[in-house]
């Protein structure tokens, strides 16, 4: 509940302006229960920040490597992760102060390179799928996901915060990539 509220909060008005007494009074209980589960301001954003990107990327990967062909998973994993859909929004929102914090904070950093290492690995499943079963052309998987996922988190930042890039145009350009790149002429 307490993780839920910070991540309602964050998402809504930012790392540094979120407080102690706005998550408290989101779960409508004291800010000394609040500090007795989570010692420190620190503590508890850090975990917020951790958690909400571990359930929606685990939740994300579990859905694509549900799909038989290697372009539906890649179909999945953009469409469940492009900021167009409350949930989405609100992650990419959490991972812009996650990504902020983490530039400061080695231990954050290295938590973040975990994170990525399973986000990019759904890509690179397809991916590697895809070329193995000649769905896709021979890539280097490696390369070809970190470019995917490079491409993909540069236009949708754009998007959630608002750029001259929309959700709309993100997609069409990731799945033009996915096209010219991957699909076989």
């Amino acid at each position: 509940m307490i993780l839920e509220a910070a991540k309602a909060v964050i998402a809504e008005v930012g790392l540094g302006r979120a407080t102690a007494r706005e998550i408290a009074a989101r779960c409508d209980i004291s800010t000394g229960t609040l500090t007795h589960h989570f010692p420190s301001m620190d503590d508890l954003l850090v975990e917020a920040l951790r958690s909400g990107s571990k359930e929606f990327t685990d939740r994300n990967l579990r859905a694509a490597d549900a799909e038989p062909r290697a372009h539906d998973r890649l179909l999945i994993l953009i469409e469940t992760a492009l900021p167009d859909k409350p949930e989405a929004l609100r992650n990419w929102r959490l991972w812009l102060e996650y990504w902020a914090r983490a530039a400061h904070d080695p231990a954050l950093a290295a938590l973040h390179s975990e994170r990525y290492r399973e986000w990019r690995g759904g890509f690179e499943r397809a991916i590697g799928e895809g070329v193995a079963t000649g769905e896709f052309n021979r890539v280097d998987v490696a390369l070809a996901a970190r470019e995917l996922v490079g491409l993909f988190d540069g236009l949708c930042i754009e998007a959630a915060i608002g750029g001259q890039v929309t959700v709309r145009e993100a997609r069409e350009i990731t799945l033009n990539w996915i096209d010219s790149r991957l699909i076989p002429a």
